[in-house]
């Protein structure tokens, strides 16, 4: 779907997204991995 389908026709768009999946392990994974840097940057910072 391009922009402009979703601009002009906003419902059809919302409901070709109801009937996909819901995946949450890309979102998961990213929210892990800035955790993880966040902790070995304060960790480094704490060392100083």
């Amino acid at each position: 779907m391009t922009l402009t389908q979703v601009l002009t026709d906003p419902n059809g768009f919302f409901e070709e997204k109801m009937k996909s999946e819901v995946e949450l392990k890309t979102p998961l994974l990213i929210v892990l991995f800035i955790g993880v840097l966040g902790a070995i940057s304060a960790a480094i910072m704490n060392k100083r």
